[in-house]
């Protein structure tokens, strides 16, 4: 078989695939575009979290984005990482506080003879807060992680715009339907403007003899003229 037609074979048996539509198959399919080691430990995963996490992650934003371009698939890890990222921030701030409780409960017992759950972790917040720098550079790194992610966003929806739009000036169909449309705009016979104005005959009675009408002057046909 010769190389064009595999790659007609191979076309028109890939139009015949839905692709994946669970969760497992749309994570084992994200790992065909990944080519660079994207998910690697080394440039983004760490030693205790789940790489499949992180590429069930990625499948469910290129299924709602679908990216159809390398630029399209680039913006769209870029912001699968960087919510990857916010929700390793979440996960910081809540080891730091629960840590820092733990470190401050034996001097809270001395000091309290019954402390609520929700004044030892106020305690805690605020003595990260005041010595701390850690929850304040948690809060300018979510916040520059999720301007990253709105700029590949706005980016991303204004290649996709692009390139639909252009798809659908090279769209062979639709300039057919368009040139068919004028042509039949074109062909379209003019309204007629020329037809005689109706004139209503005078009522008569079964001899053919005129009725009078005594509300007006006396009608006289036209065929009499």
């Amino acid at each position: 078989m010769s190389t064009t037609r595999k790659s007609e074979a191979a076309r028109a048996n890939g139009a015949k695939s839905r692709g994946p539509k669970t969760i497992a198959g749309l994570a084992k399919a994200s790992r065909n575009s990944l080519s660079h080691g994207f998910t690697c430990r080394s440039t983004l995963i760490l030693q205790h979290e789940n790489p499949v996490e992180f590429e069930i992650l990625l499948a469910e934003y290129n299924e709602t984005y679908k990216p159809e371009t390398h630029a399209e698939l680039d913006l769209v890890q870029q912001m699968a990482a960087a919510r990857w990222r916010i929700r390793r921030l979440w996960t910081i701030e809540t080891g730091l506080l629960d840590a820092e409780i733990v470190r401050r409960k034996p001097r809270m017992n001395r000091r309290f003879a019954k402390l609520d759950p929700a004044a030892e972790l106020a305690l805690a917040f605020r003595y990260l807060a005041d010595k701390s720098r850690s929850l304040a550079l948690l809060s300018r790194y979510e916040s520059r992680l999720n301007r990253t992610h709105e700029r590949a966003h706005e980016t991303l929806r204004q290649l996709q715009l692009v390139r639909r739009t252009e798809k659908m000036r090279n769209e062979p169909t639709a300039v057919h339907k368009f040139n068919d449309f004028n042509s039949l705009s074109e062909t379209r016979p003019a309204p007629n403007t020329s037809r005689v104005p109706f004139i209503p005959l005078a009522p008569t009675r079964s001899n053919g003899s005129a009725i009078p009408d005594l509300d007006r002057p006396p009608f006289r046909d036209h065929r009499d003229a």
